[in-house]
């Protein structure tokens, strides 16, 4: 890494920082405090569930190389699937685990064999921009999943009975200004705004969950099942963006 990156990149604070704000990851996670020892020997930083009951797995690299990028993360993602039953007393889904590898901006040649792989593994990747001179408030900034740049076109498959009210929501975000960004081939998808993760769209079963932080840390979880569910979702959005307007 070059110095300059190097002196700002301080995964330990970062980590306590995520630990407090586990919505900065994505909207409905949360992150043990404790880590459960069973789910830290997995090779995990740090972990909770998901809104679906499906472990988050947490990694924060040293650095940008290759050594502590990929070597730690294939390993996680091999325990988590070989050993599931460390992962049964305090998950729903225990099966189904996500890994979310948060990490200094990365070299290109890296970032490629992440995209090449990381859906395989469920992977999140969120590299970090540190905004003001104080470490108070990383931005963290979707790398994978990967944009949709024609989210009507290019986002999973849903649920017959929910395929409209997709179609409704992305082509009305694709109108908000300032812009949200959609990210996700496969479930959940991820909605970005100014600060950050502001929503997240789960499939689960034949039901799309929408799903928003409210106040006080209070997760929001919306069944996409009607016009009126379309409304409300298009409204947490709105909302989204003009409070980060209001605080720009």
């Amino acid at each position: 890494m070059k110095a300059q990156a190097s002196a700002s990149w301080n995964p330990t604070e970062l980590l306590a920082w995520l630990v407090r704000h586990p919505e900065a990851l994505e909207p409905g996670v949360r992150i043990f405090d404790p880590l459960p020892e069973s789910v830290r020997n997995l090779g995990a930083m740090a972990g909770g569930p998901d809104p679906l009951g499906r472990p988050a797995l947490l990694l924060l690299p040293a650095d940008d190389t290759p050594e502590s990028v990929l070597e730690p993360l294939l390993a996680l993602a091999t325990r988590a699937r070989a050993d599931a039953g460390a992962l049964t007393p305090w998950f729903a889904r225990p099966r189904e685990p996500r890994l979310f590898l948060v990490a200094p901006p990365l070299p290109a040649d890296l970032r490629a064999r992440l995209v090449l792989f990381g859906p395989g593994l469920g992977l999140r990747l969120w590299c970090v921009v540190w905004e003001g001179k104080a470490v108070d408030r990383p931005r963290l900034v979707c790398v994978l999943p990967e944009r949709l740049q024609r989210p009507l076109g290019e986002a999973p498959a849903a649920p017959a009975g929910c395929q409209r009210y997709l179609r409704r929501l992305l082509s009305s975000v694709a109108q908000i200004r300032p812009e949200i960004e959609v990210h996700g081939t496969e479930w959940p998808l991820v909605f970005t705004g100014a600060r950050g993760a502001c929503a997240a769209l789960h499939r689960d079963g034949e039901d799309l969950l929408f799903v928003t932080e409210r106040a006080a840390r209070r997760t929001e979880i919306l069944r996409l099942a009607d016009e009126e569910s379309v409304d409300r979702a298009l409204d947490a959005l709105l909302r989204e963006q003009f409070s980060a307007a209001q605080v720009a």
